[in-house]
């Protein structure tokens, strides 16, 4: 029993091997304030902006294509791995004064946008997978980020997408 309090909310993954449970006490974890663990974080975890009216301010990368005032917009979903193929587009014109304007949006974690970073999908039989975005543009609260401090976000994401951490994953949540 005293194995399991290495996974952080101890949860009872009993099937998670011995040498997974150990990688629970590494003092490098993702985002240990968002987590709520001790440890130091190597990126920052955050959750993206609702526009308040999709319809108003989002378009299909054809619709607004050679748009100076479009950026590339990452809203999350099922093929959200690898390079995620961003179909949509967010207006920002003038750095997204009337997005931020308008009653109903919530611009969360703004410093980020324009950063590069790794999106995630959080429903998928298979366990969450990553997937790179390119600086330059915005996400969805459905397409969350992960902001890495100073390292290579091409080998993060390949370490994130590894058969190990798909099982430090599922330690977490034995319900899967």
């Amino acid at each position: 029993i005293t194995d399991f309090s290495k996974i952080p909310w101890n949860p009872l993954s009993y099937w998670t091997p011995a040498a997974v449970r150990d990688l629970h006490e590494s003092g490098m974890k993702l985002d240990a304030s968002v987590a709520n663990v001790a440890g130091e974080s190597v990126a920052t975890a955050a959750k993206g902006m609702d526009t308040g009216n999709n319809d108003r301010f989002l378009r299909t990368l054809w619709e607004s294509d050679g748009q100076q005032e479009f950026i590339p917009y990452t809203k999350g979903g099922p093929d959200a791995w690898i390079m995620p193929e961003v179909k949509l587009t967010l207006n920002w014109t003038d750095d997204g004064r009337e997005l931020s304007r308008f009653d109903g949006s919530n611009l969360k974690n703004s410093e980020h946008y324009g950063s590069e970073g790794l999106t995630w999908t959080y429903i998928k039989e298979t366990g969450r997978r990553f997937g790179y975005c390119p600086p330059g543009g915005a996400f969805d609260g459905m397409g969350s980020m992960l902001f890495l401090s100073d390292l290579n976000p091409w080998n993060v994401m390949a370490t994130l997408n590894s058969s190990l951490y798909h099982a430090l994953f599922l330690s977490l949540t034995p319900e899967r």
